[in-house]
């Protein structure tokens, strides 16, 4: 009998998988059907009244307590590779042997024997050199259903599960279809937003860049905006506006950009070049103002001189 295991890709899903081809003495191969790559197991649970077991109690008493490691290894050994059944061939054979300090001829023995028994189906064993129950598929189904495994694949040759854990495992796999249908409908809303967001990103309309004559509207419609102007001018410069005053500086501001040559410009650029704009401006004014006082007191004391210059001729 010759065994070997290789990996394909599947059509259309484009995952991998493994495949387990068996070549028993007839000559014929036999695939075992395709499971996925993580079929065993980390742990698994056994029943805590498994000595009551009659067959149990057969295997240690007519095999003594080889025949129970034996088996234990052998279970583990399914629940670790496969999840649900075993090759059994040379190979394996040799390592429980090997493990326990047996020879591989009372390992045979007692395989045969727990298929004798019932602990493994001797069916499967005599024609496709396989080691599974229907006991074992079922805890191997409870289990992957408690791990939430997307996929639990039992190959059709091998299937012995009960009729109850058959409902169970295709009760779980349309609940499984319709969950990954829901996960991948929002998933390609989630994608689809996110590229319509690429494509067309949404900008505030305070930065939305605009023609001066509407920036002007909304400026002055701007009623909160417009609340809170004259205070901050008052506190920066001692000068305080009126609501209509503001309004006139905004219609010069505007102007005064058009002048400039400027055609558009956002609220939220407006806003912050305004209140600067006319901080500017009053600072401007105020200079201004002084070196006018200035000049005039200067002119008056030149005037006072002459005068003062004509009477003592």
């Amino acid at each position: 009998m010759k065994i070997f295991s290789a990996f394909l890709f599947v059509a259309g899903r484009g995952r991998k998988r493994s495949c387990l081809f068996i070549y028993p003495k007839d000559g014929k191969e036999k695939n075992y059907g395709m499971a996925n790559i993580k079929t065993g197991l980390l742990y698994y649970n056994v029943d805590t009244d498994r000595f009551k077991d009659l067959r149990i109690k057969r295997l240690k008493k007519d095999n003594g307590c080889d025949g129970y490691a034996v088996y234990e290894y052998i279970l583990n050994k399914i629940y670790q590779v496969q999840g649900c059944f075993l090759v059994w061939d040379e190979s394996t054979a040799f390592d429980v042997a090997e493990y326990w300090g047996l020879k591989e001829t009372k390992v045979n023995e007692i395989v045969r024997y727990c298929c004798a028994v019932g602990l493994f189906d001797k069916a499967l064993l005599s024609n496709g050199n396989v080691l599974t129950s229907s006991s074992i598929q079922s805890r191997y189904v409870n289990m992957c259903i408690r791990a939430k495994r997307k996929e639990i694949i039992i190959p059709e040759e091998l299937n012995i599960l009960p009729e109850e854990y058959r409902i169970i495992l295709e009760e779980y796999r349309k609940t499984q279809e319709s969950c990954d249908k829901v996960y991948k409908v929002k998933r390609n809303n989630k994608e689809n937003s996110l590229s319509r967001e690429k494509e067309s990103p949404l900008i505030p309309p305070e930065r939305e860049v605009i023609p001066l004559d509407d920036l002007e509207k909304r400026l002055l419609e701007d009623s909160g905006w417009m609340r809170y102007v004259p205070e901050h001018i008052r506190r920066q410069t001692g000068v305080l506006f009126s609501e209509n005053e503001i309004k006139t500086r905004i219609s010069d501001y505007i102007v005064k950009l058009k002048a400039e040559g400027v055609e558009e410009k956002s609220q939220e650029d407006a806003k912050n070049h305004f209140t600067n704009w006319l901080k500017y401006e009053l600072q401007k004014q105020s200079h201004y103002g002084t070196n006018q006082g200035n000049n005039r007191t200067r002119q008056g004391a030149e005037t006072k001189s002459c005068e003062l210059k004509t009477v003592d001729l």
